[in-house]
């Protein structure tokens, strides 16, 4: 059974559950400035499911139509977008949604924004809803920039005082000029992003429904659209997001759900449904770890864990300047690795241990080797721990992969390979200015070794 909201503006005896004010073209009451609490769903998926039917018959040309009694009728093929789906989103939640192309994310919210009806289950939602899917949905081709402002506010329910109210605000935010007395279909992809999202976020939305179309725009305004969320956020404004953009959706969420292949499998917090998400996923881009030298995997070791195992990691930590478990970090900030290994047998005279971080497309950005620093490692009989500090971590903002290796001191061959794990860890970087896509490569770096 659903849960039920005293100010909820849904009309029970409605079969669709679709709020009164929705089907009568009457906004929400914003105007009272009364925020529910975080207990209180304004979005309500209860058992939803959305099957899309498509049949193989050919296309419905006159020829085609005349013979179609003669011909076998081709089977249907139903398509599931949404299984089972039970969401609640409170008031004033930031909910990002991760997950695979195809995996039903946009179908969701369709769904919400009452596009499409879910083939079974319940759909509420309580207040004026603003989605922002597709690139220049619902902009009028014909009508300059400037009329379509005002088209978009009637559509949203907003007299013309009440649009006029707002226009400064969003000339000012989408900042394309007297482009704004152009008609839109002269507009480039990024002028229609930039027009489309100044809208949505000043027709004072209850929702708002976003489908990562800012990304289109440049590196300038896709930080303006990032900062607008968070300051709609902080205001009490409740948004649904989707996006590949993994950092963004721990800079700007406060709550994420991974979807694949219709259903929710995994819900919480963002920075550690994307961590599930992103090992997931590498398991899939990597199912096989790039082989940098294969002498016989490790007894027990994970996959990706290569080297005839002399000395071998004990544990692997990613650590912030506090000491604290990390695996997201802003420009700007420290990092620590620390390493911890065993030596199996006979302790040896020297040891030499590398760290390559490569970004997820394969781009090496950092090489720390106590070789090329000229550092003497003697590891210690009963093992020990190497701690890397990075004074400050200056990458774009994306996902890295780490591969860690211990060797034979002064060997720069593969026979030398203690162990190595190939992209078994990673971290994240996340933006923190405008300017944050801006690397530097061999950042410096202090290190200490320390008995276990």
């Amino acid at each position: 059974m659903l849960r039920t909201d005293p100010t909820d503006l849904t009309d029970p005896t409605d079969p669709t559950g679709q709020p009164a004010n929705l089907r009568a073209g009457k906004p929400a009451n914003w105007r009272t400035g009364k925020l529910r609490s975080m207990e209180t769903p304004v979005i309500q998926l209860s058992h939803v499911d959305k099957i899309h039917r498509r049949s193989g018959s050919r296309s419905r040309s006159l020829k085609n139509l005349l013979l179609s009694p003669f011909r076998r009728k081709s089977a249907e093929e139903t398509v599931c977008a949404a299984r089972d789906v039970c969401l609640d989103v409170p008031k004033g939640q930031a909910l990002g949604l991760i997950g695979m192309n195809g995996a039903g994310k946009t179908t969701l919210l369709r769904l919400i924004a009452g596009i499409t009806e879910p083939t079974t289950g319940q759909i509420r939602a309580s207040g004026r809803i603003i989605p922002l899917l597709e690139l220049g949905a619902g902009f009028h081709p014909e009508l300059s920039g400037y009329d379509n402002v005002f088209l978009q506010g009637s559509l949203f329910g907003l007299s013309r005082r009440e649009v006029e109210a707002v226009l400064p605000d969003i000339l000012d935010f989408a900042e394309i000029g007297n482009f704004i007395h152009t008609p839109v279909r002269h507009y480039s992809g990024g002028m229609y992003v930039r027009l489309g999202f100044a809208i949505s976020m000043h027709m004072r939305p209850d929702i708002l429904l976003i489908d990562e179309t800012f990304s289109v725009g440049d590196m300038y305004f896709q930080e303006k659209c990032t900062r607008a969320m968070i300051e709609y956020h902080r205001a009490g404004g409740t948004f649904v997001l989707v996006s590949h953009h993994l950092p963004l959706i721990e800079q700007v969420c406060s709550e994420a759900a991974w979807i694949d292949h219709g259903r929710i499998v995994a819900q919480g917090k963002p920075s550690a449904i994307t961590q599930r998400y992103k090992r997931e996923m590498l398991k899939t881009c990597y199912p096989r770890p790039v082989p940098f030298y294969h002498l016989g995997q490790v007894s027990g070791g994970a996959v990706g864990r290569f080297g005839d195992g002399a000395v071998t990691f004990d544990c692997v930590e990613i650590l912030d300047a506090a000491g604290n478990h990390r695996h997201v970090f802003e420009n700007g900030e420290p990092m620590e690795f620390r390493l911890r290994y065993h030596v199996h047998g006979p302790a040896p005279e020297k040891m030499d241990c590398v760290i390559d971080v490569f970004s997820y497309r394969s781009h090496q950005v950092w090489c720390i080797s106590t070789r090329d620093m000229g550092l003497d490692i003697r590891p210690y009989p009963a093992g020990g721990e190497l701690r890397f500090r990075i004074n400050r971590v200056d990458l774009s903002a994306t996902t890295y992969m780490m591969v860690i290796s211990l060797c034979r001191g002064g060997d720069a061959t593969t026979a030398g390979v203690y162990d190595l794990h190939a992209r078994i860890y990673a971290f994240d970087v996340a933006p923190r200015d405008a300017f944050s896509d801006i690397a530097a490569v061999d950042p410096p770096c202090s290190w200490e070794h320390v008995p276990a």
